[in-house]
């Protein structure tokens, strides 16, 4: 009998935190909001968003494999997890990317080979391509290259974990898959060949600090964990507070507030720093789930977890309505009036995100397995990650 899937609710509403962020970060970019404002430096870093979308596929793609391998048990079917994963990215991209394509007229596709690279999501390995289309579906490349990955990974954990200590091989394993994520990610900073940075090894650090919490989550839950378990922080507000001074000090680095070239080690380290940021603000979500103040209640709230599921269409609709409140009233890339794209394009957002879950993304993806811990739900982005 395969893993079934758990419930972690305040991982719903930390999708919405999640997509939020990236809204705010792209419509204070696009207007001019954050090279104007003294909080540009702020606005301008959060797209750590997208670092959260990842660590929360790492860890909730990862994690029915990871109580597999500590207990034993049977893997999750592949046929099942590569057609959930297809449903997840898919149909409501392909929407979304329509509109942009024909009815927004933001982007073109002149050759049929725009489009099918489009809507195969393999835009990122071509220079002309990578930020095509629908643009922030870049993120979606990376996490349709981790769907693919990830089982081969996990196969090779689980034999490894045959012949040693199950829980060694698997923090060893997510060790072993950090570091060659950081030798790649100095190689081609060092030899100037940026269009690999989209690429899933260039994120793996990230998507490996996800399945770390996996890990260790699945060896607490199966009591394998060990005595340093105690230790662990109990009150969600330790997690969130690191990850704000982290921020703060991210955003101090003196990264451009638009695209420009920067220098090999401050851009290492504000990679670093916000993988960092991504897994301490998930830590609460998944982390001792009988305990946790103020910041779990407030992810685990319905209002939250409603925003939560349709976090995947607010991450796809938010840029193509951003833009088009900028066209209706006359402003420009890097230059319009703020308020109106925040309260506008927000509400079209949220609209049409509403309409992509409740006719597209639930009718394909309710019949998941449940447990008698909880309820299971559809998952939102990946992400944009989005992305369980």
């Amino acid at each position: 009998m395969n893993v079934a899937r758990r419930a972690f609710p305040a991982c719903d509403g930390l999708r919405a935190v999640a997509a939020a962020s990236v809204f705010v970060f792209h419509a204070s970019v696009l207007t001019g909001l954050a090279a104007r404002n003294q909080a540009g430096p702020y606005f301008s870093q959060l797209d750590v968003g997208i670092d959260v979308f990842f660590v929360l596929s790492g860890f909730l793609l990862y994690r029915p494999f990871a109580v597999a391998h500590v207990t034993g048990r049977p893997a999750p079917a592949l046929g099942h997890y590569l057609k959930r994963r297809f449903l997840r990215i898919f149909p409501a991209y392909w929407l979304v990317l329509i509109c942009v394509l024909y009815v927004f007229h933001q982007a073109t596709a002149p050759r049929a080979s725009d489009g099918l690279a489009f809507f195969s999501l393999t835009q990122i390995y071509s220079k002309e391509r990578v930020l095509g289309g629908l643009v922030p579906a870049w993120t979606l490349c990376t996490e349709i290259a981790f769907y693919v990955f990830l089982p081969a990974y996990a196969w090779a954990a689980g034999r490894w974990a045959r012949k040693e200590p199950r829980l060694r091989v698997e923090l060893l394993a997510v060790l072993v898959l950090y570091t060659a994520s950081c030798v790649f990610r100095i190689a081609i900073s060092t030899s100037g060949y940026h269009l690999a940075e989209t690429w899933l090894p260039s994120y793996l650090d990230v998507f490996a600090l996800g399945i770390l919490l996996a890990v260790v989550s699945a060896a607490v839950e199966n009591g394998v964990a060990g005595t340093w378990w105690r230790s662990v922080p109990r009150d969600s507000a330790v997690w969130w507070g690191a990850a704000a001074a982290l921020f703060v000090a991210m955003s101090n680095l003196g990264m451009p507030l638009q695209l420009a070239a920067v220098a090999t080690p401050k851009y290492l380290a504000h990679h670093f720093l916000a993988g960092l940021i991504g897994v301490l603000l998930v830590c609460p979500a998944v982390l001792h789930e009988d305990a946790g103040g103020r910041v779990r209640q407030v992810l685990s709230s319905r209002p939250m977890r409603a925003l939560g599921f349709v976090s995947y269409g607010i991450y796809l609709w938010q840029l193509p309505w951003i833009v088009q409140v900028q066209n209706w009233t006359g402003g420009h890339v890097f230059f319009g009036s703020v308020w109106p794209v925040f309260f506008l394009a927000g509400a079209l957002t949220l609209v049409s995100s509403w309409g992509t879950y409740v006719l597209v993304e639930r009718p394909l993806l309710t019949s998941r397995p449940r447990e008698k811990s909880g309820v299971g739900v559809p998952a939102a982005i990946p992400s944009e990650t989005a992305a369980e």
